[in-house]
């Protein structure tokens, strides 16, 4: 979240090598899902991924806890709507955050709210995705570790719904400060990559261009990430 990519994937590389050896259940599902956490939602590598959630829905079912089970079902979902299996993948997808919100995870259901949101945005169900980000808004608030990226969802919903532009901007905006109260540069980046694009398409490319210039200079490493090369495209 805070912008350093590059040093993300080793501590990733860390995490892996632990849980390869012989451990808890438990302790071995919550560092996969840590694994899938990083890769889907921060550096949006899907690749080999869906193997990991298969097995970590599969070991869950066969010798571990519902709470696990809820990871299996709530990233193997994602990560098929992501391949385009739309409509059986929602329901597992919202099956297993179902089971996180009945437990009261505040932190786990903050993230799951973020990831179902993403999820409809990529099927496109823009009716079902402006209902999930309203409410996840309205239980996280502006506070939340993932405030920032719920809020800049908002505004692709309304663009999606074509709602007047500047509701979205608004959205874009909210979703930038708070990224910078929080000092989380990946979401600043995301959240102003989304409000450069809307300037852009209004004819305000300068305005674009120098938006997105402050925020993309500020990154050290990481360029071969997908938001960072998206960036540099918008540039």
């Amino acid at each position: 979240m805070l912008g350093y990519p590059e040093q993300a994937r080793r501590h990733e590389q860390r995490l892996a090598s632990l849980i390869d050896n012989p451990i808890d259940p438990f302790a071995w599902a919550t560092g996969i899902h840590g694994i899938l956490m990083l890769r889907c939602e921060f550096l949006r590598e899907f690749q080999g991924m869906k193997e990991q959630a298969e097995e970590l829905l599969r070991r869950s079912r066969e010798g571990g806890t519902p709470y696990t089970v809820a990871f299996g079902l709530v990233w193997l979902g994602r990560l098929t709507v992501a391949e385009g299996e739309f409509a059986a993948r929602m329901r597992m997808l919202e099956e297993g955050m179902n089971a996180f919100v009945a437990r009261g995870d505040a932190g786990t259901n903050d993230l799951f709210r973020c990831t179902v949101a993403a999820a409809y945005l990529h099927a496109g169900l823009v009716e079902q995705g402006t209902a999930a980000v309203r409410e996840a808004i309205a239980k996280i608030g502006a506070t939340g570790l993932f405030s920032a990226e719920l809020y800049r969802l908002q505004g692709e919903f309304l663009l999606l719904a074509q709602a007047p532009a500047d509701g979205a901007e608004k959205s874009f905006r909210q979703a930038i400060a708070i990224a910078r109260r929080q000092e989380a540069k990946s979401w600043e980046l995301r959240a102003t990559m989304s409000c450069a694009a809307l300037l852009a398409n209004q004819g305000r490319r300068e305005e674009a261009r120098a938006t997105l210039a402050n925020i993309y200079n500020w990154f050290t490493e990481g360029f071969d990430t997908a938001d960072l090369k998206e960036a540099k495209a918008l540039r």
